[in-house]
């Protein structure tokens, strides 16, 4: 189990006691009441700390997924093509690659944008490749 699993039963389990304590406390005398009350703040601050640390953890997961990096042979596999149809893409600007060394990188992001993009158009050789870039700029041109 995950720290982020455990962060979530805790969460649970004190949402769990607080209701329970909320719920018992018209019945205590006045000394059990002003125990129970100390008690439910005390949950209130541990579930605000607990939900800080998962906006963080969040925050976190989100930052790290748009830097997650393919290789090009990668990209192939996850659009099935051959890498010489991503160095295309590449060299007609239709897929944005970062270059690292001799090799090429490809964020998440640029790979979502790239099948965003060209959802419906062909881009399975050079030439199909650049008649889909006109047609985008068509439409863009249209748009404005």
């Amino acid at each position: 189990m995950t720290s982020q699993d455990d962060l979530k039963l805790k969460k649970a389990k004190l949402i769990n006691e607080y209701s329970q304590l909320v719920d018992e406390l018209e019945f205590f005398s006045t000394q059990k009441l002003k125990e129970i009350s100390k008690r439910i703040k005390e949950i209130q601050i541990e579930i605000d700390e607990i939900k800080k640390i998962d906006n963080e953890y969040d925050n976190y997961k989100e930052f790290t997924a748009n830097i997650e990096m393919y290789t090009r042979e990668q990209v192939a596999k996850i659009f099935n093509v051959h890498v010489d149809t991503v160095s295309t893409w590449i060299e007609t600007n239709a897929l944005k690659a970062i270059k690292a060394g001799r090799r090429y990188m490809f964020t998440k992001k640029s790979i979502e944008e790239f099948q965003k993009n060209f959802e419906g158009l062909d881009v399975s050789n050079r030439k199909k490749t650049l008649e889909s870039i006109e047609i985008l700029k068509r439409k863009r041109d249209e748009k404005q």
